[in-house]
């Protein structure tokens, strides 16, 4: 309907173009135009080229840095069976005495290609560790713990996500689309025992890295011309030979600009994720579950104009 109601007014300041120019053409020169008559032209084409730029909500920008804090609650289960057999389920909260929650830096970088398509690459590393005497015999990988040992263990996660999201619905104040992403998710794990007697003394490492697709939503909705929300709910699913993965994430954020171009956002987001696979001889099942507060500030640059 907009193109319809600007065409109109376009077609008619045109035909009285041609009108006026019809009326003085035998006073003026072949080949040249009255001014007026220019005047009109421009400005009709200036406001053909305006209109064809897109209005999208104002959190919309070409491209957005953000970094902050992840207060995250932990939820870790992993199991490494080895040469001899499965491994225990070990609850790493409970049985080797990690805290649940753990802060963590994350950061974020977002490029609009398009008003309606997004690429998004985002980061976080989480770093734990901690010292407990089991109250039960674990067994991991090929290594078996008696009840009473010492064991200090380690764990750290990196999180890579890449992800390509097109806004099916884009207006002036929301935006909502589907998105599909890539998680890569590395995973180091150090054990030091100690049993009772200071002789008996080992440490033992295990690295593994697992790679998951998945699909989701998207969208945005802006209140006014400075608060909007945002939000992404995102699933995969698939087993495939020695290969089996599902994940779930989500998160909503409630983004204000305090000023220009610099955005302060609080949000709340949670990933769950259950892999098993193989693995330098060794089979990994990890459950592991995270979700918590995120406070981050986000940096805008680059041409807005969108069409």
């Amino acid at each position: 309907m907009k193109n319809l109601t600007f065409k109109a007014p376009v077609l008619m300041l045109l035909l009285f173009g041609s009108v006026l120019y019809g009326q003085t053409e035998e006073t003026v020169k072949a080949g040249e135009v009255p001014a007026a008559v220019q005047d009109t032209v421009a400005t009709v084409q200036d406001t053909g080229n305006d209109s064809n730029l897109r209005d999208v909500p104002w959190y919309v920008e070409r491209f957005r840095v953000s970094a902050g804090f992840y207060e995250m609650i932990n939820n870790t289960t992993i199991s490494i069976e080895g040469t001899s057999g499965r491994g225990t389920d070990v609850d790493f909260e409970r049985d080797l005495g990690f805290d649940k929650k753990n802060s963590t830096f994350l950061g974020e970088f977002e490029w609009r290609s398009s008003s309606r398509s997004r690429f998004n690459l985002s980061y976080f590393n989480s770093r734990r560790n901690t010292s407990k005497t089991i109250d039960r015999e674990l067994t991991i990988g090929d290594e078996t713990y008696p009840i009473n040992s010492d064991l200090r263990t380690e764990i750290e996660t990196n999180f890579f996500r890449f992800s390509y999201g097109y806004a099916i619905f884009s207006k002036p104040k929301y935006e909502a689309g589907l998105l599909i992403g890539t998680h890569t998710i590395t995973t180091k794990i150090g054990i030091e025992f100690r049993g009772e007697t200071a002789e008996i003394e080992k440490n033992r490492k295990y690295d593994a890295v697992a790679p998951l697709v998945d699909f989701g939503i998207w969208g945005g909705y802006a209140f006014t011309d400075r608060f909007a929300l945002r939000a992404e709910l995102n699933y995969f699913q698939l087993k495939i030979d020695n290969f089996d993965g599902k994940t779930f994430g989500y998160n909503l954020a409630a983004v204000y600009r305090v000023w220009k171009k610099l955005d302060v956002a609080l949000g709340y987001a949670g990933l769950d994720l259950n892999v098993n696979f193989d693995e330098n001889n060794a089979d990994y099942d990890i459950d592991w579950g995270h979700n918590g507060l995120m406070l981050f500030v986000s940096y805008s640059f680059g041409n807005k104009k969108w069409r």
